[in-house]
Formats: C-alpha cells, sequence, structure tokens
C-alpha cells in the first residue's frame, strides 16, 4: 500500500504528482526521438551523485544493520507536447512519470520510510520555482522488504520564447540529500570508477 499525495507548483505552469505501486517501470524514452517533425522534448536527467539515497539511523555508524531505507532513480517514462499556431510553439507541456525502488533496511522497525526527491528547471534559476520538492511515505507491505513503484502525472509546463527553446532545455532530477549522503554517494561513485 502506497500513501497517496499530490503537490503542485506554479512555472507558469503546474507540476502535479501522484504516488503508486506498479510493478516495473517502463524505460520507453521519447524524450531522445530523433523523427522529424515536432522539435524534440528537452532533456531528462538524473543528476549521477543525487539518483541514489542511502538512509541510516541517527548518531548510528555505517554498518548494513545501521540502514533504514535505501532507494533509486530507475528509469521514466513520458510524452511532451508543443502547444502554439502556424508552427511557433508558446510552451512545451511534458508528462513525466520517474520509477523507483525502495528497500527497507534492517533499521526501520516501522514498516513506512519518508523520502523526497526533487525535480528542477536551471533555465528558472534562482527563482523558487525552479526546483520542486516531491515528499513521500512508502508503506511497505507485510512480508516484503522491497518495493518498484512508478509516479503518475508529473505535469510540467514550460513557457517558450526566442531565448528557451524546448529541446535546449533541460529538466534534472534527483533525491533531496544531505552533505554526508551526498559525499557517500560520491564516495560510492568514485569506488565504482576503481573497480572497473
Amino acid at each position: 500500500m502506497i500513501v497517496k499525495s499530490i503537490s503542485y507548483l506554479t512555472v507558469v505552469g503546474l507540476f502535479m504528482a501522484v504516488l503508486t505501486a506498479c510493478e516495473s517501470v517502463d524505460n520507453f524514452n521519447p524524450f531522445s526521438d530523433t523523427k522529424s517533425g515536432p522539435p524534440m522534448c528537452p532533456t531528462i536527467k538524473f543528476l549521477k551523485d543525487a539518483d541514489e539515497i542511502t538512509v541510516y539511523k541517527s548518531g548510528a555508524g555505517k554498518d548494513l544493520r545501521d540502514i533504514i531505507f535505501e532507494a533509486e532513480l530507475t528509469g521514466f517514462k513520458g510524452e511532451c507536447e508543443y502547444v502554439g499556431n502556424n508552427g511557433i510553439h508558446t510552451k512545451v507541456v511534458l508528462t513525466l512519470q520517474l520509477g523507483l525502488d525502495i528497500t527497507r533496511g534492517p533499521a526501520e522497525k516501522t514498516r513506512s520510510v519518508k523520502l523526497s526527491y526533487f525535480v528542477a528547471i536551471p533555465d528558472f534559476f534562482p527563482k523558487p520555482e525552479g526546483k520542486v520538492f516531491f515528499n513521500r511515505v512508502v508503506i511497505f507491505p507485510q512480508e516484503r522488504n522491497s518495493i518498484t513503484l512508478l509516479d503518475e502525472a508529473i505535469k510540467i509546463v514550460i513557457p517558450l520564447n526566442k531565448n528557451r527553446r524546448g529541446p535546449q532545455t533541460k529538466i534534472l532530477v534527483g533525491f533531496e540529500l544531505t552533505k554526508s549522503q551526498l559525499e557517500f554517494n560520491r564516495q560510492r561513485i568514485r569506488n565504482r570508477g576503481l573497480r572497473k
């Protein structure tokens, strides 16, 4: 069972998100379509050092038994639509679904965990609407310590002008991390590089 919630934000448009459970994530990527026709969709990118999170029990060490939960952004699916007249596009509307794998750790004594991830559009920085956080409560069913989730309906409306074209717009996704969690991820990336 998943606790459902809805979050809103205006970026001269609207972000919407509802979290539901799903068996798998479809990694179909319409955002890299190279066919002729409408412009390509904005680029969606998971931040390499923020696409995973490991949460440890407060005040504990970094042993496996101290892990509350681990989560990973596993993929996405979606589509985009350019809006306008006579070939002049005034906005692009994206519908994006994010896939997550979440594992409950030995230190979590309940069956629920809280996590937060963000969707950011650097073109809008440093305005508040340039980065939106989505807070989630995930409840693990009995006898299950891992869940694969697929978000529903993150809708992103991006206004376009002569300086902002859809294909050049970047959208970044990652978990909200503390400084220590970020350093943990970066160290893990360095360690993986050494093993290659």
